[in-house]
């Protein structure tokens, strides 16, 4: 059995690399796979996207992605 810890950063204190696919935490949508598509240019809120590049709201948390096993 293989097991990983995953470090979660508040959203509102630290934001990952652009572009970067990462897991993401939202209050109403849970945890899922995303990724930060920069700032709004009007707010300097940051814009989250799921995998899918759907626009999603209410991030609170984000954890880089587990490694896995290596096979």
């Amino acid at each position: 059995m293989l097991t990983e810890p995953i470090t979660w950063q508040p959203a509102s204190a630290e934001l990952p690399d652009a572009e970067t696919n990462v897991l993401l935490a939202a209050a109403e949508l849970g945890t899922f796979e995303g990724f930060l598509d920069g700032t709004d240019d009007a707010t300097g809120e940051p814009i989250w996207r799921d995998v899918t590049a759907l626009q999603v709201s209410g991030v609170t948390h984000w954890a880089q992605m587990p490694q896995g096993p290596h096979v």
